[in-house]
């Protein structure tokens, strides 16, 4: 899906990996305690673990549902590009609770794009965005 308003930018490189989410097995011990609790245990950058929990994941999904896919697009659009920014610009610098925020709020508008309504329906998955092309991707991972 397409997210940017403006041009793509030239010569951005490969997709970057924004948001990744863990399994059961994870070799993190705190995304594994997330896990066992039911939440989603985010992966934010490479030092960033934020956890969204049941009751944030069904109201999240929620409130998505009331926007329409023009909002939906347009707050993915700005969420990524605002991310990758701070992640370009170096994690130690960056407000570690917005980044967080941020990053679960993307993650759960991407979910209801693609119809996904339940914690029971997210297994290990990676959200990257390919800022040349203004695009989103949700991919499984083993």
């Amino acid at each position: 899906m397409n997210y940017c308003d403006s041009e793509p930018i030239p010569d951005s490189g490969s997709p970057v990996a924004l948001v990744e989410v863990t399994g059961a097995d994870a070799d993190n011990p705190t995304a594994r305690e997330i896990n066992q609790r039911g939440g989603l245990p985010l992966m934010v950058g490479d030092s960033i673990l934020a956890e969204v929990s049941c009751a944030e994941l069904t109201a999240g999904l929620a409130a998505a549902g009331e926007l329409s896919d023009a909002e939906l697009s347009r707050i993915c659009g700005e969420l990524a590009m605002r991310l990758q920014d701070t992640l370009n610009a170096g994690e130690p610098s960056a407000d570690l609770i917005e980044t967080a925020s941020d990053a679960a709020a993307l993650f759960v508008l991407c979910l209801q794009q693609h119809g996904i309504t339940d914690r029971s329906q997210i297994g290990p998955c990676s959200l990257q965005f390919d800022p040349a092309n203004c695009r989103l991707e949700l991919a499984q991972t083993a």
